[in-house]
This record gives C-alpha cells, structure tokens and sequence, in this order.
C-alpha cells in the first residue's frame, strides 16, 4: 500500500479502514487506492483485492463484499510510452433511470519512457448526463476531458466521471481516448451497466 484518497481512518498492517459517514439514497462515493509491486515479485504473480463495506439500515447491520482480480505481473517494461494498456470499468452492473454512477479510466504507461502531454477523453453517449468529474476535468455537453500530462514509466492512475442515468433501457456501453505524442495510446472500452 502507497497512498488513497480519501486517506485511510486507520491502518494495521494490510487492513485499511475508511470513515465514510451516512450514504443517502443514490449517494456515490470513490476510494482511490495506489499499491507498489514489490520488485522481487515473480512474473505471473496475480494478485486480488477485497473490500468489505458494512453500514446500519433500520437498526440493522448491513454487510457487502466486493473484490476485484487483476493485475499480474508481466515482464520489465520494455520500448517508448505506451498507453495502451489502459482500461475501463463502471462502478454498476444495473442502473435504474435517474440513478447515478461512475465510469472509470485506469490510465497506464506500460513502456520504459514517460507519456508527454497526455490527454483523456471521454464523450458520453446519449441515455446519460454529466454530474461531476475527478482531477480537474473539463465537460463540454457530453465530452469530458483530462489534461493530465506526463505520466511516468510504470505509471497507473484512475479518473472518473460520475453521470445520471436518463435513459429507460438497453446497456450504457462507455468508450475513452487516451493519447500521447510520445507513443501509442489506447481506447479503453466498457459495455458498461444495463438499464433495469
């Protein structure tokens, strides 16, 4: 473990524990964390991170377990910039219509040189609207973009835009640009939630 945000209410060891407060109905919020591969780990290591969430509804506890898989070590970073390997994921399975929800980029420079002048867009598809952004993006109508520089060797971060559902049905698929003059970029792509 490197660092979040927010930053953790207290840490022992590899449990972290966040303070998140009250979430009303169709709250949203986002923990960013960053993790450091340890240099000596043996290619094809796969690692897997858990989270228990827990709250109280009515007087009774609430519990939810959410993991995700990813990502394995591969083997030193070799070539220029390359940002190909970025990816893309929404925070929901199911949405329902004036519900909000997050599309995520996970920007990452896999090569062995820095990405210069990197930009991320995003151009949100009819069926949902803007609501808000991370990172100082900017939103014009349904583009939103990322100016976020040089991103180093070896690199990964996350931005996300937080939008409303207003469509009544089908899947709200997501698509973003990750460009770069000093090398490939990539087109991170989610089928993103369906509409219940």
């Amino acid at each position: 473990f490197v660092s979040s945000v927010p930053a953790p209410a207290s840490q022992s060891g590899n449990k972290i524990t966040y303070e998140l407060g009250t979430l009303h109905p169709n709250d949203f919020k986002v923990i960013t964390l960053t993790f450091r591969v340890p240099a000596d780990a043996i290619n094809g290591t796969k690692y897997h991170n858990e989270a228990v969430i827990t709250g109280v509804y009515n007087g009774e506890p609430i519990t939810k377990t959410v993991g995700v898989d990813g990502p394995t070590v591969g083997s030193p970073r070799i070539g220029g910039c390359n940002l190909s390997g970025s990816t893309k994921y929404a925070s929901n399975t199911r949405v329902m219509t004036g519900e909000d929800f997050g599309y995520f980029v996970n920007v990452l420079n896999s090569g062995s040189k820095p990405c210069l002048s990197t930009v991320v867009k995003d151009t949100l598809i009819d069926g949902v609207t803007f609501v808000s952004c991370s990172d100082d993006c900017t939103h014009s109508g349904q583009d939103v973009t990322w100016n976020v520089g040089t991103v180093a060797p070896g690199q990964s971060f996350v931005l996300y835009v937080l939008v409303k559902v207003t469509a009544t049905s089908g899947r709200l698929p997501n698509t973003a640009v990750v460009t770069s003059p000093s090398g490939p970029g990539g087109k991170p792509f989610t089928p993103g939630p369906l509409v219940t």
